[in-house]
C-alpha cells in the first residue's frame, strides 16, 4: 500500500487510545495490539497511529484502509 493515495478510517472509536506526547513505547503498542486482537484478527483491519501536535496527543486506533 506504500505510496498510494489512501485513507485510513477508524471504524471503532470506542477502541481509540490517547497517549500524551509524540512517542509510543513498544510495550504500550504491544499491549494495544493484544487488547484488540479480536478486531486485528480480521485482515481488513490495521493499527493506525498518528500524532496531533496542537494537542500533543498520539492516537492509537484500529483502522480500515
Amino acid at each position: 500500500m506504500a505510496r498510494q493515495p489512501l485513507y485510513a478510517v477508524s471504524l471503532y472509536p470506542e477502541r481509540t487510545k490517547k497517549i500524551a506526547g509524540a512517542s509510543v513505547s513498544g510495550r504500550l503498542l504491544a499491549a494495544y495490539v493484544r487488547s484488540n486482537h479480536d478486531l486485528l484478527g480480521d485482515p481488513r483491519n490495521n493499527v493506525g497511529l498518528w500524532y496531533t501536535p496542537q494537542q500533543n496527543i498520539t492516537y492509537l486506533d484500529v483502522t480500515v484502509i
